[in-house]
Order: structure tokens, then sequence, then C-alpha cells
């Protein structure tokens, strides 16, 4: 996944429970992908080539923003 000016590329993704998801920060711009779960946040963070990830433990739709620039996002956790 990766985190450009102003939006996220794939901005909803479908992963497996136990999967885990990258995010690259690619601009020199300060962003953040933090989740409503409350389950973490890369804090602001400016690239390029910066990564944060989040392992997914359990099933759901787990929505995530840009609180800087509202920029949205999800990942969809299913069993297989």
């Amino acid at each position: 996944m990766n985190v450009a000016d102003n939006y996220f590329s794939p901005a909803d993704i479908s992963v497996i429970k136990g999967d885990s998801v990258t995010w690259t920060f690619t601009t020199g711009t300060t962003h953040n992908v933090t989740f409503t779960d409350g389950g973490g946040s890369s804090g602001d963070t400016a690239g390029p080539s910066v990564k944060w990830g989040r392992v997914f433990n359990s099933t759901g739709t787990f929505n995530y923003s840009c609180t800087i620039h509202h920029m949205t996002g999800s990942v969809l956790v299913t069993l297989n």
C-alpha cells in the first residue's frame, strides 16, 4: 500500500486473517495511517520509502485514515 500526495493507493484491500499489511510513504509530505478501532497509528511520517505495518489477527473491516488530510481507506480481513 502506498501513501502518496493526499491519497492511499489502493485505499481498500482484502487480506486473510493473520496477514500483515505494509504502508510505504512515497513522498516527503507528512501523512499518517490511523485506525479507528484503536489498532495503532504510524504517527506523523514523511517519506520517501518510510514503511509502517500492521498484522490483522481478527476478521472484519478495519477503517483507517490520514488525520492530517482526511484520506480514508479500509482493510477487509476474511478467514480465507
